[in-house]
């Protein structure tokens, strides 16, 4: 699925405002308060007149050093994005480990 934005930058006859995720990884800590890095690595691209993928050359970092606290913090002001995409991805990892076959159904609690 791509990821589109609204605001980007317009190239002779190509817009780019796409995103590519080369990379993207969550690394969880097994403290009893657990931390999650969340780190993701993409390019920005658009498509030509013929569908023709035209990628901007800079790579861009997106890094939270400890998802979860900040997840939290935001929610206390109203802004829930990061919390859900937090939830999103856990529910993506339990159908995935459901689809193995190996642990029954996989339920996000």
């Amino acid at each position: 699925m791509p990821i589109q934005i609204s605001q980007y930058e317009t190239k002779p006859s190509v817009e780019i405002n796409e995103v590519h995720v080369s990379e993207l990884r969550i690394i969880i800590t097994e403290e009893q308060n657990s931390k999650a890095q969340v780190r993701a690595v993409y390019k920005l691209f658009g498509r030509d007149a013929n569908g023709v993928k035209h990628f901007d050359p800079a790579q861009r970092v997106l890094q939270i050093d400890d998802a979860f606290v900040a997840a939290v913090q935001q929610a206390g002001q109203g802004d829930f994005v990061l919390a859900q995409a937090l939830g999103a991805i856990e529910a993506a990892v339990a159908s995935l480990i459901q689809q193995t076959g190996d642990y029954g159904n996989a339920t996000v609690v």
